[in-house]
């Protein structure tokens, strides 16, 4: 290489940055002579060995706005109340469409005084009693809903006679499917309360649903109070064919009445026919002296552990006022049916 071309490049190596560009067009100018070509003249238009030009955005050098992902909002549970049981709620059956009634748990007194000339000996002595919670069916197991247990695959057996005291055609005949069901022993009536969902009623539970008030925490004679009242009642009254009937009332007729018949007769709990219409099974066997051995201040009492007889409450169409009252026991052998028999179920809660 020509010895002066190389001390020009090794000069104009140590200059600074800025003169580059005319070093390097006086390098081209230079070769170019030492080459025999002739240097362009001062009116030619230079032209650049290097072209500058700007290079498209990148797509990383786009700028891009900047965005909020929506984030979606987290679903709450839904809160279902808790619905607040006291005197007056209710349920229904999906069974047997029948109407329940809460009674709360507590304390009542059960059983008639001493003092009650007209109570039985087996009523007494009147006894503190605690009570869990429990519901109580509204009224009496009708004709229909009965009906109902019997065509579900024969869960329930037909009643023993399909007629009444009065009538030839009373169960299975539409005229009477609001009316208590009759022909039922214990068996038949327990069965019918297992398949609904529930149980036949302690005797404690009934008789609290039948006679106590819990707002005033008073206890009933009779459902609706402490004075009789034939107007408001099924009992053995002038349709009544014993001799010793009351003829005084007239509750209007010969033997069964539709169930809620008396609205005026419910107990404080707002059950109907605790007193009168049919006698009603209970889950207890009987025991006269149950009471006395029982002592006072008890806790859910289930009744003696056997028996002969089972206990049936609540007196019926054919009964005097003393025997509807609310305290009043009777019994009888659980394969018994007739036509003064009936039964209503309940449902003890935890």
């Amino acid at each position: 290489m020509n010895t002066k071309l190389v001390s020009f490049l090794l000069f104009a190596r140590n200059k600074k940055k800025t003169t580059i560009l005319p070093v390097i067009l006086l390098i081209s100018i230079f070769i170019l002579s030492a080459c025999g070509q002739s240097a362009p003249s001062v009116t030619e238009t230079p032209v650049s060995i290097f072209t500058f030009t700007s290079a498209p955005p990148t797509a990383a050098e786009t700028p891009v706005p900047a965005t909020k992902t929506p984030v979606p909002a987290t679903s709450k549970a839904t809160i279902v109340p808790i619905p607040i049981l006291d005197i007056g709620s209710t349920e229904i059956s999906p069974k047997d469409e029948m109407v329940l009634l809460y009674v709360p748990q507590g304390k009542f007194l059960m059983g008639s005084t001493y003092e009650d000339a007209l109570a039985s000996t087996n009523e007494k002595p009147q006894h503190s009693v605690t009570l869990k919670a429990f519901w109580i069916d509204q009224t009496e197991v009708t004709n229909a809903m009965y009906a109902k247990c019997v065509a579900d695959n024969n869960a329930c057996i037909l009643p023993i006679y399909k007629g009444s005291n009065t009538q030839s055609s009373y169960y299975g005949n539409s005229e009477f499917d609001h009316y208590p069901v009759l022909f039922v022993d214990w068996d038949m009536a327990n069965s019918y309360c297992s398949w609904a969902g529930r149980e036949l009623p302690t005797e404690a539970q009934w008789e609290k649903a039948a006679s106590w008030n819990d707002l005033k925490q008073e206890k009933y004679i009779y459902p609706w109070g402490n004075d009789f009242n034939g107007s408001i009642v099924n009992f053995c009254d002038k349709n009544c064919t014993f001799d010793s009937a009351d003829k005084n009332s007239d509750d209007g007729f010969a033997d069964t009445s539709p169930v809620k018949n008396y609205p005026d007769g419910i107990s404080p709990y707002g059950a109907y026919d605790m007193a009168g219409n049919v006698l009603e099974w209970v889950n207890d066997w009987y025991q006269s002296d149950y009471y006395v051995t029982l002592g006072d201040n008890t806790s859910n009492p289930q009744g003696p552990a056997s028996g002969d007889s089972r206990v049936l409450r609540g007196g019926s169409w054919e009964e005097f006022d003393f025997f509807v009252g609310s305290a009043s026991r009777n019994w009888d052998n659980p394969t018994v049916a007739n036509d003064y028999i009936g039964f209503r179920c309940s449902r003890s809660l935890p």
